[in-house]
């Protein structure tokens, strides 16, 4: 529960100074996102690096709903139209349900996240009022889907409804992309990995590896164990 304010290469530590302390580590396993991390430190050499890869403008659009219902749901479904959807990028949206006897998630009723791919820059470049239109406007058509796919779900079932964008992202994890860039002939040599040019400076999380979200984080912390334990 600290934020990181700065990261201090000195000699062959790193002192990370945060909201509330100073830490210092010869081994820094970092789960930023690659495009904005190069903010943390003051190492020039650190910083040249982290700014050499071009940012990923891709993110997502989620909808958290509560859902009272006592229908048995399946825990994932993908959604595919022929159509994009409004403000995004993608035709298709996921929807995960929490479990029905998760105490915690469900027990106000059930969890759902739904997301969808878009543009991080397109929600920075919107004025407030501009901002308030679109992301209400997303929210509704993907609800409305939701609710056209489950006849027996109705719109008052659902108790609690808000999405989040770029913009929400970057306020609560200081980062407004998700996932990384798709892998190509043309950036296959370009892209992060584990391993970086400083001793000690290490990279996880879904910038680096293919899988967004918890794949991509599980994926990278593996791979990095295995290289630090050989």
């Amino acid at each position: 529960n600290e934020a990181i304010t700065k990261i201090i290469r000195d000699g062959k530590e790193f002192i990370l100074h945060s909201t509330q302390n100073e830490y210092r580590t010869k081994k820094l396993i970092l789960n930023s996102s690659i495009y904005q991390s190069s903010k943390l430190f003051e190492d020039e050499k650190i910083k040249k690096y982290y700014d050499s890869f071009s940012f990923s403008d891709q993110s997502a659009f989620v909808l958290y709903l509560t859902l009272e219902s006592s229908e048995i749901f399946l825990e994932h479904y993908q959604f595919i139209y022929d159509e994009l959807l409004p403000n995004s990028i993608s035709n298709s949206f996921f929807v995960s349900f929490s479990k029905k006897e998760d105490k915690k998630l469900s027990q106000n009723g059930y969890s759902i996240t739904i997301s969808t791919h878009t543009k991080a820059h397109f929600w920075k470049n919107l004025s407030k009022e501009q901002y308030k239109i679109e992301k209400q406007k997303t929210q509704e058509c993907i609800t409305a889907k939701f609710l056209d796919y489950f006849s027996t779900v109705k719109k008052e079932h659902i108790k609690r409804a808000f999405s989040a964008t770029s913009l929400t992202f970057n306020r609560y994890i200081s980062r407004y992309n998700c996932g990384g860039k798709a892998i190509g002939f043309k950036n296959l040599t370009q892209l992060p990995s584990t391993n970086t040019p400083f001793k000690g400076l290490y990279n996880v999380g879904d910038t680096v590896f293919a899988g967004q979200g918890w794949p991509g984080v599980a994926l990278g912390v593996d791979v990095l164990d295995g290289q630090l334990r050989e």
